[in-house]
């Protein structure tokens, strides 16, 4: 009889071995009140072939003391208490061996924790005795980076972890490396990336049992025990901000291609950087697989910018890949994340909350979006009824396309100018008419006055009126489609200023008859005023066997009716076919009044009173339909771009401008209305001066079909009464 100590759950081989004689031994194995639990006659050993040998194990669920009975078969009945109920039996030597078994002490016995897709926690686990050795199967895919942590709740185990492929080979180890957070101590902590998918094996012992045989379950050493807890923790090596993948500045279409979301917590973070105003599209794509992918964006301090789950590219069906835009107002690096849904709520700087996912392979594009490179995204400048518009922006990228829409009138000449301010961009300008085709283009001008340099400059007259587009880019970005925005190639970068400037073509010719020097110098004045309104070149026309260009007026001074009462007149002889714009008419004025009106300073505004008229105002309004209820008690005049100017001029919000509609038949259905304009130039009646040329009369020159600057215009308060 013998007796033995064992811890809970540990499972002993009781072996007898006879090296000669013919003992057919029999073995009993009791607890310590004498009752038995197992036995064995002939049971070979697992290594050894049939014979009378006795071969038993045991697992023992309680830890203490228990006895083992060793006879000579059949003396099988015996009571282990009092001795007594022998029988006699064979006899004989023999050699008892106890083996305590180690029922997960190889890879062939290894407990099974599936595949790490999420932290797996292993309690209540224990080094039960000096020789035990715990192996644990576990399956990951490839690239997949795994933390070994062994915690020891209580106790005095000092644990070793050793890590196996399914051959046995060790790939690595650890005794008392702490886990980072962890201060020192006899805990193992191990992390370790797989190259290749598979299952691989992990085993835990206690220290100095460390070249065990993984295979065999042989070759222990006898070492420290006590319980543990095991934890398994799947390492994203790119789920941080910190860890992110770098993409670079995005100054083209960057693309990530072959990416996978590998477990159900996996997310992949990358880093990229853009120019303020920038913005750009995250599309996720996958080729195969099952991926559910989720984007979400967001700054250097992990603050969420955007997210998004099933939003369809432009061009693609809803799925359950990712879609997201962005506008970054600010410079810098920013941060995209892509995980499986719906883990969605993970923290980008600590790496944590995660929840498990989707899995499976994807892309990645980040693609910059130029919101101005098209004529269908074009910044307005407006209608060029200013002599100069100016705007500040910048090239951000070597891509990067600025469009910018205006609209002239037909014989409006622009010029383009290209300044920048610093920096070092080289730009190149374009200009398109409304279909895209380009009209112009130039790289490095220079601009009149300027020397040589690498900003552009252009000048273009338009024949026909309507909306233009010129696009300023980079050097040598210079053959991008502007209707598609596509077809760049990256050029300089860097800020500028647009300038569009007007500049005047429309020319007013004067012949003179009857008028002083002085009085001359007058009527060229007038005309010159009218030629800062009215800007753009009309066709020419032939008068009498002379080429106009613009319009040619014959002036002269004749008697016509005394002193004070008609002042001048005028009148139009010629107009252009079409477009009933005069290329020829004649102004008079009564010598009679003349000196008087010289001394006074009314003769300029007269002069200038009746250039109107042979420009067209009042003289050709009906030819175009733009006089409504002419000879009524209230004519009308009904331009759109005048009645915008004298709703704005005078607060009202009505239909059309009042004409005169109770003067003689000289200023009746031709001028403003006297009780509404009073001191205007075109009302009936010329004050002492000033008498403003208003920017409804400049607008109402802009129906006509003249192109016209109406920031040139007087200003001008309508009267109070």
């Amino acid at each position: 009889m013998f007796s033995f100590s064992v811890a809970a759950g540990q499972r002993v081989g009781f072996d007898i071995d006879r090296p000669s004689g013919i003992l057919d031994s029999y073995v009993r194995l009791f607890d310590g009140a004498g009752k038995q639990l197992a036995f064995n006659d002939d049971g070979p050993n697992p290594a050894e072939p049939s014979s009378q040998e006795s071969y038993l194990e045991y697992t023992f669920n309680t830890a203490g003391t228990y006895y083992l009975g060793v006879s000579g078969y059949p003396n099988r009945s015996y009571n282990s208490v009092t001795g007594d109920g022998d029988v006699n039996g064979k006899a004989g030597p023999y050699t008892l061996i106890l083996t305590p078994l180690d029922l997960d002490d190889q890879i062939a016995e290894a407990i099974s924790l599936g595949a790490i897709n999420q932290t797996q926690t292993r309690t209540g686990e224990s080094i039960s005795f000096g020789i035990d050795v715990d192996v644990f199967s576990f399956s990951v895919v490839a690239g997949q980076r795994i933390g070994f942590d062994i915690d020891r709740p209580s106790g005095s185990l000092d644990s070793y972890v050793r890590l196996f492929d399914s051959a046995g080979n060790q790939l690595a180890s650890n005794d008392d490396g702490p886990m980072p957070g962890e201060p020192p101590s006899l805990e193992s902590y191990l992390e370790y990336t797989f190259s290749s998918a598979g299952t691989y094996y992990l085993g835990v012992s206690g220290y100095p049992n460390r070249s065990y045989n993984a295979v065999t379950g042989g070759d222990d050493v006898s070492a420290r025990t006590g319980a543990y807890t095991l934890i398994l923790n799947p390492l994203d090596l790119d789920d941080q901000i910190s860890e992110a993948t770098a993409l670079g500045p995005m100054t083209q279409t960057l693309t990530r291609s072959g990416e996978t979301i590998s477990i159900g917590t996996d997310v992949d973070v990358f880093s990229f950087s853009v120019a303020a105003g920038q913005r750009i599209a995250f599309d996720i794509d996958r080729p195969s697989g099952s991926l559910n992918s989720l984007l979400r964006l967001f700054d250097s301090n992990g603050t969420q910018l955007a997210v998004n789950d099933d939003g369809a590219a432009p061009g693609e069906s809803s799925g359950v890949e990712s879609y997201a835009e962005y506008t970054f107002h600010a410079d810098g690096t920013y941060y995209v994340g892509v995980s499986g849904a719906p883990n969605s709520s993970y923290d980008p700087v600590a790496g944590d909350g995660d929840v498990a996912g989707s899995t499976g392979a994807y892309a990645l594009a980040l693609i910059p979006i130029d919101l101005d490179d098209q004529i269908s995204e074009a910044i307005a400048l407006g209608p060029m009824t200013r002599m100069q518009v100016s705007t500040s922006q910048s090239i951000n990228i070597g891509m990067d396309v600025d469009v910018f829409s205006f609209s002239v009138v037909a014989g409006q000449r622009i010029a383009f100018d290209i300044d920048r301010p610093s920096g070092t961009l080289n730009s190149h300008l374009r200009l398109f008419d409304g279909n895209g085709n380009q009209l112009a283009s130039n790289d490095d001008g220079p601009t009149p006055g300027e020397g040589s340099s690498v900003e552009p400059y252009l000048e273009y007259s338009f024949g026909v009126g309507g909306t233009y587009y010129v696009g300023v880019s980079g050097s040598p970005n210079s053959s991008y489609d502007v209707l598609s925005g596509e077809g760049d190639a990256s050029g300089s970068t860097g800020p500028y200023a647009l300038t569009l400037s007007v500049i005047p073509m429309f020319q007013i010719d004067l012949t003179f008859s009857g008028l002083t020097a002085t009085q001359r110098v007058i009527f060229n004045q007038a005309a010159d005023r009218w030629e800062q309104i009215i800007v753009g070149d009309v066709p020419e026309a032939v008068y009498r066997g002379q080429t106009v260009d613009d319009i040619l007026i014959d002036a002269s001074a004749r008697l016509i009716d005394g002193p004070g009462k008609i002042l001048g007149q005028a009148s139009v002889d010629a107009r252009r076919s079409g477009s009933s714009l005069p290329y020829h008419g004649f102004m008079s004025f009564d010598t009679a009044d003349m000196a008087e009106m010289e001394t006074s300073g009314e003769l300029y505004d007269v002069i200038l009173h009746e250039i109107g008229h042979v420009l067209g105002f009042g003289t050709i309004w009906s030819y175009l339909g733009l006089l409504s209820g002419a000879g009524g008690p209230d004519p009308r005049f009904t331009g759109s771009h005048a009645t915008a100017a004298y709703n704005a001029v005078f607060g009202v919000s009505e239909s059309s401008v009042p004409v005169e509609n109770v003067a003689g038949p000289g200023s009746r259905d031709s001028h403003w209305r006297e009780q509404v304009f009073v001191n205007e130039l075109m009302s009936p009646f010329v004050g002492t001066p000033p008498n403003p040329l208003s920017r409804v009369t400049a607008a109402s020159m802009l129906d006509l079909g003249y192109a016209v600057i109406l920031e040139a215009a007087d200003a001008y308060t309508p009267p109070k009464n």
